[in-house]
């Protein structure tokens, strides 16, 4: 059974608790919170279209927080700025709706469900395969200022514990 979406928000700690948010051990991840990451890749990539991504994006809003914070999200648009006759390079997110939409209209991350699992493999995976290490600080930027408290940690070891589907024939 996976774990309901509630069990992937971040308890934020109250003020002048033993794991406050400005305390060092909170920054550099020496809160007691680690993800198992040997053999993550492979889970993700097996488990490419289950239903877990659809589970576990169920309490985001997309406002791209997340991906605006992080140190290692280079997401772009490039705009033609008419009146001042340049093209202007912007910082964007893949977590927009809009940021996979095509000229032709097709989108294919049309739902948070695919544009989850695209944040997510590209940290854990796709990073993996191009430059050979993950593509996560853990900073916790994303963790300590999403709106919803949703926390990346809980996500990949709600992906840890799934069980490596089968390939489509």
């Amino acid at each position: 059974m996976r774990p309901k979406s509630s069990s992937l928000t971040c308890q934020k700690p109250r003020k002048n608790s033993k794991t406050d948010q400005s305390s060092p051990g909170w920054r550099s991840g020496q809160d007691g919170t680690s993800v198992e990451t040997d053999g993550l890749k492979e889970k993700l990539d097996a488990n490419f279209d289950s239903d877990f991504w659809a589970e576990i994006s169920e309490s985001c809003l997309g406002c791209g927080v997340c991906t605006f914070l992080c140190p290692t999200c280079f997401c772009f648009d490039i705009v033609d700025e008419v009146q001042r006759s340049e093209r202007v390079r912007n910082w964007d997110t893949c977590m927009f709706r809009i940021y996979s939409l095509e000229a032709s209209g097709h989108n294919p991350r049309p739902s948070r469900k695919e544009r989850t699992r695209q944040r997510l493999s590209h940290k854990y995976s796709y990073w993996l395969d191009h430059v050979g290490e993950i593509g996560c600080t853990g900073c916790g930027r994303c963790v300590r200022y999403c709106p919803v408290g949703l926390d990346i940690r809980a996500m990949l070891r709600a992906a840890n514990a799934l069980e490596m589907e089968p390939a489509n024939a």
